[in-house]
C-alpha cells in the first residue's frame, strides 16, 4: 500500500466521486465504477446505493482490495476492518472488541457484525463517532438492559 498526503486527501475529498476499481479472482482489474466520496476530517466515505446488492461492494468483499482514482491521485486501497476482523477469527457466536473509533474501527464493527459475532464492543473517545457504531452491535450495555419494558 502507498501512503496518503494531506493533499492526496484534499484531492480526493474535493472531487464530487471517485473511480473504483475491483480485483477479479485472478487479479485483473475489473471495469471501473464511479463513486460518490465524501470527506470528513482525515476520513473518506463511499456508498453503495443498493448496499450489499452492489456489484462492485461484492467484489470488494470478496477480494478485500481494490484501487481509488480521483482529482488527479491514484490509490490501491484495502477493506482494513473487514480484513482485520477476518484475521482476528470473529466468527458466529464470538465476541470482538474493537479498539478505535475511527474508520477503520466503524468498518471493523460492520464487518463482526457480518461476520455473526454476538457481543461487539467498540472502545473510543469520539461519542459522535461511538453513536454511529451503536446500531450494529449485538447486545445492550448493562445499564441499557435493566430498563423496564
Amino acid at each position: 500500500m502507498t501512503s496518503w498526503t494531506r493533499n492526496d486527501l484534499e484531492r480526493i475529498g474535493a472531487a464530487d466521486e471517485l473511480l473504483l476499481v475491483s480485483f477479479k479472482k485472478d487479479g485483473t482489474h475489473r471495469k471501473p465504477i464511479p463513486i460518490w466520496v465524501v470527506r470528513v476530517a482525515d476520513d473518506l466515505y463511499v456508498r453503495a446505493y443498493r448496499g450489499h446488492e452492489t456489484a462492485w461492494f461484492r467484489h470488494v468483499q470478496q477480494r478485500h482490495e481494490g484501487r481509488i482514482g480521483a482529482g488527479g491521485v491514484t490509490k490501491d486501497v484495502m477493506g482494513t476492518g473487514h480484513y482485520a476482523a477476518l484475521l482476528a477469527g470473529v466468527h458466529p457466536g464470538g465476541t470482538v472488541a474493537i479498539i478505535g473509533d475511527g474508520a477503520v474501527g466503524l468498518c471493523g464493527v460492520l464487518a463482526a457484525r457480518r461476520l455473526g459475532a454476538e457481543r461487539i464492543i467498540l472502545l473510543g473517545h469520539q461519542e459522535s463517532r461511538l453513536s454511529l457504531g451503536r446500531p450494529f452491535r449485538r447486545h445492550r450495555p448493562r445499564h441499557e438492559s435493566r430498563r423496564a419494558g
